[in-house]
């Protein structure tokens, strides 16, 4: 009745919802993708737009979560 933490309401989603299981690896694995290029010692323009991408699929990614959970 409204006492899940946000810890049980995340385990919960990502063991019966594929949807949001398939969106947390995505989000996961952007953010490793943009913490790597920041931090190399010299960031190249490529890089500087590859971080804008990852920035933005991070960012869609996590809204249809959001979306999901409610």
């Amino acid at each position: 009745m409204g006492t899940d933490t946000y810890s049980d309401t995340l385990n919960r989603l990502l063991t019966e919802n594929e949807e949001f299981k398939k969106l947390h690896a995505e989000h996961a694995l952007y953010c490793k993708q943009f913490n790597e290029i920041n931090r190399k010692k010299l960031i190249t323009p490529e890089d500087e737009t590859e971080m804008v991408r990852l920035k933005k699929l991070k960012l869609q990614a996590k809204d249809r979560m959001e979306k999901i959970a409610g």
